[in-house]
């Protein structure tokens, strides 16, 4: 992680102001380093870690034991990771967050993102009903979704693109995990999954490309796609992300549009090595920031911030709070190398809601 000597006499200032429970929620702070690379630059990181550290000097009054409060205080702070996609309240659910940045905004507006894109458009068209045709075949039973997804994210006008980026992104991972498991298919024969035929495979690989260095153009794209690629593998947490999922659609804390899209990257994990990598990464990290804004907005409720307006989110809280209670097992299996104040705040929300459900 980055350290920047210039200011390290101003951290050791304000650590020796704050208490030892501020102390050690620095040391969680500082943990973050190794699980969310958010921080491109030293400068970021520091100016993050010194906003968390005025917060707790200023605010926080921890002793030697924790207060009951606390807990509430680390979900309101908690951020959802770059890595995988963001959700924000919707009424009576969460959505996947579709919100543009003004330089993707701007690369939407170039001659050439524009001229590209009308070929990326067409290649889409031409492979979605091969693909959809390759659906009903073993091991391939899931392409036409995820084709059908990146067609309908990219059918747009160019300068609208940037709202619907994060879908054509993930789509587009699990066309190109399905890429590489044809490759693997071809170099390893014998499977129940058999390799793709030519007419198959040459608009997919064509599609592909093209659309995925266009995509790059993009910086949001850009920076995730480095970012899920340079993130380490951890399978383990594919099942609990699953699992997790599943529940949210149960108790409709999630649509069935978000939550299919977000099964098909974790799906994607399974097909081929490269971009099944970045898929497991994103999909997990997804449903990672499905828990972190399930519970910010449980613990609010219980703090009774929203006491005027629970009318309007009283669905929403229930149904976040339903889905981290019947996921127990597996939000502590998906959360399990996740800095202690998190876990420990995660802990506590559930046992909250075990004693006094939402009704």
């Amino acid at each position: 992680m980055f350290v920047h000597s210039s200011r390290t006499d101003l951290w050791t200032t304000r650590l020796n102001t704050s208490e030892i429970g501020a102390v050690n929620v620095l040391s969680n702070i500082l943990s973050l380093g190794r699980h969310w690379i958010e921080y491109s630059t030293q400068l970021e990181l520091v100016d993050f870690l010194e906003r968390e550290i005025g917060f707790l000097v200023r605010n926080l009054s921890y002793t030697s034991e924790r207060t009951d409060g606390s807990w509430r205080i680390t979900l309101e702070r908690a951020i959802q990771s770059k890595i995988g996609a963001k959700w924000v309240e919707e009424k009576d659910h969460f959505r996947l967050d579709t919100s543009a940045t003004d330089t993707d905004e701007r690369v939407a507006r170039d001659r050439l993102t524009a001229q590209i894109h009308v070929d990326v458009k067409n290649k889409a068209k031409e492979f979605l009903p091969l693909a959809q045709r390759l659906s009903n075949s073993i091991g391939w039973e899931g392409i036409g979704q995820a084709a059908n997804r990146y067609y309908e994210a990219i059918n747009a006008e160019t300068e609208e693109l940037p709202k619907s980026l994060g879908f054509a992104y993930d789509a587009m991972l699990e066309l190109a995990s399905y890429a590489e498991q044809d490759t693997e298919l071809q170099q390893e024969p014998g499977s129940s999954a058999s390799p793709l035929d030519p007419e198959i495979r040459r608009p997919l690989r064509l599609l592909i490309r093209v659309a995925a260095p266009w995509l790059r153009r993009f910086p949001t794209i850009r920076e995730l796609d480095d970012e899920c690629g340079a993130f380490l593998r951890q399978p383990e947490f594919l099942e609990p992300a699953a699992s997790v999922l599943a529940i949210a659609r149960t108790t409709r804390l999630v649509s069935t549009r978000d939550a299919d899209a977000t099964q098909g990257v974790l799906d994607a994990a399974h097909h081929g090595k490269l971009q099944g990598e970045k898929a497991a990464t994103r999909g997990s990290h997804t449903v990672r920031n499905l828990v972190i804004a399930s519970a910010a907005a449980v613990g609010t409720f219980f703090s009774g911030a929203v006491a005027s307006d629970y009318s309007t989110k009283s669905d929403l809280v229930k149904h976040a709070g339903n889905t981290l209670a019947e996921a127990e097992e597996w939000v502590t299996k998906l959360m399990s190398d996740m800095p202690d104040d998190i876990k420990i705040a995660l802990r506590e929300v559930i046992k909250q809601l075990k004693i006094t459900p939402i009704e």
